[in-house]
């Protein structure tokens, strides 16, 4: 019988270990107790050389295994000595038959393990190597003085005067590439650019992998530095926004005006949609051609936005300063718009910056637990590092956070830690995800107000926008103490939120004052201090609102439609007018208040009940809620060194609520009407109706 697309979607994401699972509501408390293995964290696996060796593959994914460890994404990356026979070490470069012997091992080993096994198409990151050429390679819009020599490898683009408007290559080169890999980094914008990656690469690989049970390639978040001219932008441009780039690239440089705003969104949004549609999209028709998954970063620079996801199968973050737009939270807002269950995160990179020796559990714990609040319900863990058995035990570490195998101090008690992280994991992906709230990220202000001296990550400055000031590196430090109004005003009293973007609005449907994407469901967006936004998204919104939903404007009202038609702006300024200077608009509300506090805070009361209401509000406690069919539950963690003891309700119906320890797998019916959480603690409350428990001891 012939299967409808929506089937085979779904059988295939099952294959791959990525669907939504739905778990039997008797089954429940016996699979958080003791989950299956396939939930537990996954890992970074560090190649450094590569100098790897059979035994030295056999010894670690063992320690995985015995760990809770449950697969491995294989990251080749740069030499740590020079060959030397007497103490073991031989570096294989790169797609030499040697390398490909020793990862089709390791992937059969670890697959015999049932461990899931993911490889990047290509070593260190972003993608590249010494096939890429100057045709290929990452390329970069500038202006020089018509007067100076030319330089090396210049395309002149236009002459204005004294201006001259060129493109050159960046000439970046694949950072922290392995032994073979040292080369020009790809250009993202350019699908023959990507082609000829997958061509000497991907294939080269794939072959050497059949029948592994590989799982995905993986591709980092994107850090082309630099990047934002691609071969053929010009027409491109032209067929997208209707009008010549060429006469006005001199306004993508120097003193910001109305209409170089313009031309700048224009510009960014331009390059945006061409790295999802030339980099993205390709590369995941290619993976599922090959019948295998795409898991990947997607956000950075190119300054790819969040409609990038629907080209991902398994989206990954990074970061956790929780109370402020994180990569985690990226990533969970895209998957879950576009009906993704699994969200993964690269977990613990930077914990313990500058010193990253001195890493305990305890702040892998809580770095956990911000993931996860952050809307992660898987961690790729950061990192477990191959060592040869005679190496320097000091030498063979990575630089960019934790590192985690059988030479660390605290190595015998991971296994602690691992069943914890992988009792959340298993509760966190069943059912989907409460977020009563979508925040509005403003990426078209960010497109209006960056010129093109620099490539532009969208991640970054939109975070920062919404931050009002610059941000520090992150960090388990950086992370207790980070705070963005108009995120920790949510999250501090009760409300969870996703993000939504004017690349992902436009697909939204409206549902008697919902508005529905994927597996996110929003009554109440946000939109933070908006300069402008496209007229078609305020009409969404306005939709939305005439049928019962709700809309907050901090700060001020967008006075921009961005949008080569003035008659747009002057629809956009109506049009909100309409909607925020009346007590109702149609069968909801749109309200504007002046800042990211105390009023908005009372808007939001005003018009969206809180899903986990504190007696009162707790900057450390954080929480996420998940729903089933018959049962919901929270997982609620305290994220500071003093216990809690607080009276709170659920918004949640259900005349039984259990308590559930993710650390020990506990449960119990004793509730009191309180949280009670330790220093740095974290409990799951249950929520059913008519259910009784068997108290697990």
């Amino acid at each position: 019988m012939q299967r409808s697309l929506r089937e085979t979607i779904g059988l295939f994401l099952v294959l791959i270990g990525i669907a939504p699972v739905r778990c039997h509501a008797d089954d429940f408390s016996t699979n958080f107790s003791d989950p299956p293995s396939k939930y537990g964290m996954t890992t970074y696996w560090i190649w450094f050389g590569p100098a790897i060796t059979r035994n030295g593959i056999d010894q670690d994914l063992l320690n995985m295994k015995r760990a809770y460890i449950s697969g491995v994404t294989i990251l080749p990356v740069y030499p740590l000595a020079l060959d030397d026979e007497k103490r073991g070490i031989k570096n294989y470069p790169f797609l030499s038959p040697d390398f490909l012997d020793l990862l089709k091992y390791a992937a059969n080993k670890a697959h015999s393990l049932h461990m899931t096994v993911d490889v990047t198409m290509g070593t260190g990151w972003p993608y590249g190597g010494p096939w890429i050429n100057a045709e290929t390679a990452a390329r970069k819009l500038r202006m020089r003085k018509s007067s100076d020599p030319p330089l090396s490898d210049e395309e002149v683009l236009y002459r204005q005067d004294d201006k001259t408007f060129v493109s050159i290559p960046t000439r970046m080169q694949v950072k922290r590439a392995a032994l073979g890999d040292e080369g020009l980094v790809l250009d993202h914008y350019s699908r023959a650019a990507l082609q000829q990656q997958i061509d000497v690469v991907g294939e080269k690989l794939l072959a050497s992998l059949q029948g592994t049970g590989l799982r995905a390639f993986w591709c980092d978040s994107l850090e082309v530095y630099d990047s934002n001219w691609t071969t053929g932008f010009l027409p491109q441009f032209r067929r997208q926004r209707g009008y010549d780039l060429k006469p006005q690239l001199p306004l993508l440089f120097g003193k910001s005006t109305s209409e170089a705003r313009q031309v700048r969104h224009d510009f960014w949004h331009t390059l945006s949609d061409q790295a999802s549609e030339n980099f993205y999209r390709p590369l995941q028709a290619w993976c599922h051609e090959k019948k295998i998954a795409l898991k990947a970063e997607p956000y950075g620079q190119p300054p790819v936005a969040l409609g990038a996801c629907r080209y991902v199968d398994l989206p990954v973050g990074e970061h956790y300063e929780w109370r402020m737009l994180n990569a985690t939270r990226w990533a969970a807002s895209g998957g879950h718009l576009f009906g993704k269950n699994m969200i993964e995160t690269e977990a613990w990179t930077w914990t313990g910056i500058p010193n990253r020796f001195a890493d305990s559990l305890e702040d892998l714990k809580v770095t956990s637990d911000m993931h996860f609040v952050s809307g992660a319900n898987s961690l790729m863990a950061v990192s477990y590092v191959n060592a040869p058995v005679n190496s320097d035990k000091a030498h063979w570490v990575s630089y960019w956070g934790p590192w985690i195998n059988e030479r660390q101090s605290w190595w015998p008690y991971f296994p602690l830690l691992s069943r914890y992280v992988q009792r959340v994991s298993w509760l966190l992906q069943q059912g989907k995800p409460v977020a009563d709230v979508a925040l509005y990220l403003p990426i078209d202000d960010v497109f209006a107000a960056t010129s093109a001296d620099h490539g532009l990550n969208l991640y970054f400055d939109v975070r920062e926008r919404l931050h009002g000031k610059p941000i520090p590196e992150f960090g388990l430090k950086s992370a207790i103490t980070g705070n963005t109004s108009v995120i920790s005003t949510l999250l501090n009293n009760g409300y969870q939120f996703d993000c939504i973007d004017s690349s992902t609005l436009p697909d939204a449907q409206i549902d008697a004052g919902r508005l529905k994407m994927g597996i996110g469901n929003y009554g109440l967006v946000v939109l933070p201090g908006l300069q402008g936004m496209p007229l078609d998204d305020l009409k969404k919104l306005a939709g939305f609102v005439r049928t019962g939903g709700k809309v907050i404007a901090t700060k001020r009202l967008p006075d921009t439609a961005y949008s080569t038609k003035p008659e747009d702006t002057e629809q956009l300024l109506r049009l909100l007018h309409e909607m925020f200077s009346v007590p109702t608009y149609g069968r909801g509300k749109a309200i504007l208040v002046k800042d990211e506090k105390e009023e908005y805070l009372t808007a939001l009361k005003d018009l969206m009940p809180t899903d986990l209401q504190l007696i009162q509000s707790d900057p450390d406690i954080a929480f996420v809620h998940r729903r089933l069919s018959d049962q919901d539950y929270y997982f609620v963690v305290n994220l500071c060194k003093i216990e809690k003891n607080i009276s709170t309700k659920f918004s949640s119906p259900g005349q039984t609520i259990e308590v559930w320890d993710p650390m020990t797998g506990a449960l119990s019916t004793s509730w009191d009407g309180k949280l009670h959480l330790v220093p740095f603690g974290s409990m799951v409350y249950r929520i059913r109706s008519g259910a009784t428990l068997r108290t697990i001891r």
